[in-house]
């Protein structure tokens, strides 16, 4: 290999490791929303069953 292939091979190992750190923090951030995310779905189902129980309940009431 001639100096300019391996310096052009050295090139894309680097653009190609600058990508890969990238996509890794990329990831992390993503992965960071999807659990803020499903908390906050948790949440929120956890609400509306409390809201369906209590129409339930006032159904029940107004039926006896």
């Amino acid at each position: 290999m001639t100096e300019a292939q391996w310096a052009a091979l050295e090139d894309r190992i680097e653009a190609l490791l600058d990508s890969h750190a990238a996509l890794r923090e990329q990831r992390h951030k993503l992965q960071l929303e999807r659990d803020e995310l499903q908390e906050r779905n948790a949440e929120l189902r956890k609400r509306l069953q409390g809201v369906i129980e209590r129409i339930k309940r006032l159904e029940t009431e107004t039926d006896a």
